[in-house]
């Protein structure tokens, strides 16, 4: 746990020192979490469906595939973007 633990406390000290980095990575994830159900969303859901094949219970995988791709590009993505600029930016004296 001590590794959530330091890595919150690099979170909370980016934050303080990067906040407009902070605010640009924020609506960069917060975008990011309305664009990919819709990219993906109008024809992935009935693809994956169908390729598992078609029974109403393949919608609920493809769902939850859906999602997957939500999490890995709206929060992964960009915090750990966010995190390597931060890091990139710190002026080590």
């Amino acid at each position: 746990m001590s590794w959530l633990r330091r890595l919150m406390k690099q979170v909370k000290a980016n934050a303080r020192a990067n906040p407009y980095m902070t605010v640009l990575f924020g609506f960069w994830a917060f975008g990011y979490t309305m664009m990919v159900p819709t990219l993906l969303g109008s024809r992935f859901l009935p693809y994956i469906s169908e390729r598992l094949g078609g029974a109403p219970e393949t919608l609920f995988v493809a769902f939850a595939a859906l999602m997957l791709n939500v999490i890995i590009f709206a929060a992964v993505v960009p915090f750990v973007l966010w995190m390597l600029v931060c890091w990139a930016m710190r002026d080590e004296k």
